[in-house]
């Protein structure tokens, strides 16, 4: 049979595992802290790949427009 595993939310700090129900409220705050922060750095990296592919496609667009000012192509 299947066995069901309560369902107890952990947080994970060095390798130790502390059930979140254990915590202070304080530590709870803290928690919710470090979580939106993980949200926020990961948010960070995609913007940051973002903006680094547009960087790079208007340096391409104004390279290109530098080297054929009359609007043609590169061949």
């Amino acid at each position: 049979m299947n066995e069901k595993v309560p369902d107890v939310l952990v947080m994970d700090i060095d390798g130790k595992q502390y059930a979140l129900s254990d915590l202070t409220e304080a530590d709870k705050v803290r928690v919710n802290h470090i979580r939106d922060l993980e949200n926020k750095l990961r948010l960070n990296e995609f913007e940051h790949e973002q903006l680094l592919h547009g960087r790079m496609a208007y340096i391409a667009e104004l390279k290109n427009s530098l080297e054929n000012p009359d609007g043609s192509k590169p061949e």
